[in-house]
């Protein structure tokens, strides 16, 4: 902030405290007064130089000017390094680890988290006394709206009952177009942390290990070799025998009997024949081996549909997209499909992913780093998915009103904060990450669930044979 400069060739130390105060009720401290009272005298006011009383604004004499000259050089700005212990309000709410209600035994509550940290380690270097209050409730931050209307603790700021606020707060445009803010001291992307999809069918199962694409290839090779023996049978039967071998009397059961690894009685004599069956059987038993083993390993698995990986697939897919009051603006604004797609999360309870992601099929909530550490903190393992590929990245600032006069003094001791590694180390304090537990990697007991699909092929087995019996006894009684 500049310098004011007011000139009162004839005035009285009355008018001038007037002045003072009314720049001092518009936050503007930088002012400065020459008056003509025997001699010219060069007067200001330190609002904090009294810890008896904070905010004085009567003026004092800082220069005196004489034989053309001042008496002591002047300083032209001036920042607050030492408040003297007077209060300035802060007001916050409960977001994750950066700020934390923690119940103690009398009833009452104290504040943890990182910011709580950052924020009595700024008063202790600014010297003033730090008086939080705490917002009870639900997403307590807040709207700015584009007329610059405020709700919640963004109204206290914007009606000057609190001089910071402070709670994992990100910038956007509606913000900083109405309130300034610190120097950002957090960055961290934005992404999707998805509810479960739905567990695959007992058939699913079946037929996951394989790509479609193989189980095309092995399809086409069995109906070519269909084809091959239809052929033989009705238009080339000149040849079985020397195709798939004298006395196979039923040569499409035989080949199903050797792509699934049934031992074959009767061989072919032929050289030819023989060279076909080893090939047939060859590559039967790589892609029965393959299969196997890759079942085995699938069914041991949680057994789900593959997870989106992109906020288009997200889309795509119908998922709806689980988002605060804050972001409805951002979402309208740049991402229009999204907004669509979009839910405002209401209720009375923090903000905790097993309140939202989870809960229903096909959601994706908004979460950050600080989310997970918060989940960390209080589970064992994280049982949800997340997108990868990143929503948007903030830039985490405290804001306070326009031409706050502790806007520089606060920039400057954030700035050291960060160079000395401090808010790393205290989000560190609050990581319980690396002690989730780590899914055992031993073989695992197949239940009833995993093998399900087998059972119900054996089942559509009976049925197809029954269906067999029927159609073969029909076509007997019409011979």
């Amino acid at each position: 902030m500049g310098l004011h400069l007011v000139i009162l060739l004839d005035g009285s130390f009355e008018d001038v405290h007037e002045i003072f105060t009314n720049f001092w009720s518009k936050t503007i401290f930088n002012v400065m007064a020459l008056m003509n009272n025997n001699g010219t005298l060069l007067l200001s006011f330190e609002p904090f130089s009294n810890p008896q009383k904070c905010g004085d604004t009567s003026p004092k004499v800082i220069n005196h000017f004489e034989n053309g000259k001042f008496s002591k050089n002047l300083l032209l700005k001036r920042t607050f390094d030492n408040m003297n212990r007077c209060r300035i309000n802060v007001t916050t709410f409960s977001d994750g680890v950066a700020i934390m209600k923690v119940p103690i035994s009398n009833g009452s509550f104290i504040l943890r988290g990182y910011e709580i940290r950052m924020i009595n380690t700024i008063s202790k270097m600014l010297n003033f006394t730090l008086n939080l209050k705490f917002r009870e409730g639900f997403q307590q931050w807040g709207i700015v709206y584009e007329n610059g209307s405020a709700t919640r603790s963004f109204s206290e700021l914007k009606d000057g009952t609190t001089d910071i606020l402070l709670g994992n707060l990100y910038l956007k445009e509606s913000r900083f177009r109405y309130f300034d803010n610190s120097d950002t001291y957090m960055n961290y992307p934005i992404f999707f942390v998805l509810s479960p999809e739905e567990k695959l069918s007992s058939f699913e199962k079946l037929l996951s290990p394989l790509q479609t694409s193989v189980w095309m290839m092995v399809l086409l090779t069995i109906c070519i070799g269909m084809v091959v023996i239809v052929t033989l049978n009705t238009k080339l039967k000149f040849l079985r025998k020397f195709v798939y071998g004298e006395g196979v009397h039923h040569p499409v059961t035989n080949l199903f009997a050797v792509f699934i690894g049934a031992p074959q009685s009767v061989l072919p004599q032929r050289n030819f024949s023989r060279f076909i069956l080893m090939k047939f059987m060859i590559l039967s038993l790589v892609i029965r081996s393959v299969y196997q083993g890759s079942l085995y390993k699938f069914l041991q698995s949680d057994g789900r549909h593959k997870e989106p990986q992109s906020i288009d697939e997200l889309i795509e897919k119908g998922y709806t997209f689980l988002i605060s009051e804050s972001n409805v603006d951002i979402l309208r604004k740049y991402h229009p499909k999204m907004y669509i797609r979009s839910k405002l999360v209401e209720g009375n309870v923090e903000n905790d992913l097993d309140a939202f992601a989870g809960k229903t099929k096909r959601t994706a909530s908004f979460a950050s780093k600080i989310e997970i550490l918060s989940y960390s903190m209080q589970h064992n393992e994280f049982p949800y998915k997340i997108c990868k590929e990143y929503f948007f990245n903030i830039n985490i600032a405290m804001f306070y009103n326009k031409n706050f006069f502790l806007k520089r003094a606060i920039d400057e001791a954030l700035q050291k904060i960060l160079i000395h590694g401090f808010m790393e180390h205290w989000t560190k304090e609050f990581d319980r990450t690396d002690k989730w537990k780590i899914k055992d990697k031993n073989p695992m007991v197949l239940t009833v669930d995993h093998l399900s699909g087998a059972f119900h092929v054996l089942l559509i087995g009976n049925m197809a044979g029954i269906v067999a019996v029927l159609i073969e006894n029909y076509a007997y009684r019409l011979k």
